[in-house]
């Protein structure tokens, strides 16, 4: 058996319903908070939503926890939630545009794509107009702000510049010498810090697009060609869209991409055991082209909770779960183009083993191959069982698949409620030798 598997990508389903499109959410103090619309909620264990006040804006937020209170950036303007007084609003005049805020080293530190400035210890909703930096190793707009290993680091356009609390009573951090990554993201929220690295979509100055991993100033591209040649499909206006989410499930750390007709998945923990980079691909069920309906999820209550980008539902992400909001998912994978020194062949048989999912009595377990002699265009599906429930050492199998006169590849399409995840896949081929 393979060392390898395909494992289905997780389910979605309904944790709650609120009144407005999901913008964003936070766990703080163990609990959950999310932006719905216009609303600021807190989302109780058993899904009873609390309104907590007037957020103004749309699209997605920025969100960074302190000690006692966290932060909501959106349109320019500041929040603060306090579990014992509410919301208020940062008033202060010397409070410039904001457009996202991170919490490092007991500062909620914000950027207006040109400066960084600190709120103050004593109090978060005082500014001193003196305490402003600004990311000076290149001119590109500061994109957004992370925290990588209690470092900060402004994510340019073009460079990500790292710096250091010094303290000091003027802005008290610094810039660490020689440590910048001379690449930059494409878009506001196109940049995340996952297992102490910086995971961005982005380029160097005058570079096409391409994903990366950055650590300790320097930048590793983590995006095989086909990834490549799909982001640089799109056009800077669409890029610009782009964000980034994260979770972790059953060995697997996920970074997640968000085009505007698809989502990019690159599993960390994977890749690494592997030697290579592991992409997939994730789309909303029963959609033609749209990204995968979850969006920042939050781990909290003992679960993964997100909420749906396009509508009010909350989500939560189950990998026992083989539906979308109950609509079933369909998967597909494929082999490489196979060759046998130039030599046509036959294709006697196809046989897939892999690992069996319990599924309900009621349901029949389907997979489809279909058979392709240039790797672009592929012939009519011919579906069988997978195995139904208790028939744990059933594998598919596909008589009489055809000839090659040089190449040929063949995908496979589940589309049914089984978990059904391949491990091996076995062909008996005959090869015509002149």
């Amino acid at each position: 058996i393979s060392k390898a598997y395909l494992r289905p990508a997780p389910g979605l389903v309904e944790f709650s319903t609120a009144t407005g499109v999901d913008r964003g959410g936070i766990e703080f103090r163990g609990e959950l908070y999310r932006i719905s619309g216009s609303r600021l909620i807190k989302i109780s264990p058993n899904a009873v939503i609390t309104d907590l006040g007037y957020i103004p804006g749309i699209g997605r937020v920025s969100l960074a926890g302190g000690f006692d209170r966290f932060c909501i950036v959106t349109a320019g303007r500041g929040f603060y939630y306090l579990p014992e007084t509410g919301l208020v609003e940062i008033t202060d005049p010397n409070f410039a545009l904001a457009l996202d805020v991170v919490f490092i080293d007991g500062y909620f530190m914000f950027t207006d794509g040109d400066f960084l400035f600190p709120a103050e210890l004593s109090d978060p909703l005082v500014f001193d107009p003196i305490k402003f930096g600004s990311a000076e190793i290149d001119s590109d707009p500061i994109q957004s702000l992370e925290v990588v290993r209690n470092e900060l680091h402004a994510v340019g356009s073009t460079t990500v510049e790292i710096y250091q609390n010094v303290g000091g009573s003027n802005f008290p951090f610094a810039r660490v010498k020689g440590a910048v990554i001379t690449k930059g993201s494409v878009a506001r929220y196109a940049a995340l810090e996952v297992e102490d690295a910086l995971f961005f979509v982005g380029s160097g100055r005058g570079e096409a697009p391409s994903v990366y991993m950055g650590s300790a100033g320097r930048s590793q591209r983590i995006s095989t060609d086909e990834i490549d040649k799909t982001l640089q499909s799109y056009s800077p206006q669409q890029l610009a869209t782009i964000t980034i989410d994260s979770y972790s499930s059953e060995g697997s750390y996920f970074v997640l991409i968000n085009l505007p007709d698809q989502t990019l998945g690159f599993d960390v923990w994977s890749s690494a055991t592997a030697g290579m980079p592991l992409w997939h691909i994730r789309t909303a069920a029963g959609e033609i082209s749209a990204p995968w309906r979850c969006s920042q999820p939050v781990r909290v209550y003992g679960k993964w909770i997100g909420g749906d980008p396009t509508t009010g539902r909350l989500c939560e992400i189950r990998s026992e779960s083989a539906t979308e909001y109950g609509e079933i998912l369909f998967r597909e994978f494929a082999t490489p183009l196979s060759f046998v020194d130039g030599n046509g062949f036959l294709v006697h048989k196809m046989q897939i083993y892999g690992i069996p999912a319990a599924t309900l009595l009621t349901v029949s377990p389907q997979i489809a191959i279909s058979i392709s002699k240039n790797g672009v265009e592929y012939g009519v599906e011919r579906w069988v069982n997978s195995g139904k429930r208790g028939q744990h050492d059933f594998s598919p199998v596909w008589r009489k698949i055809g000839r090659a006169d040089k190449t040929m590849t063949a995908r496979f399409r589940v589309v049914n409620e089984s978990l059904f995840t391949p491990a091996r896949l076995e062909a008996s081929i005959e090869v015509l030798r002149d």
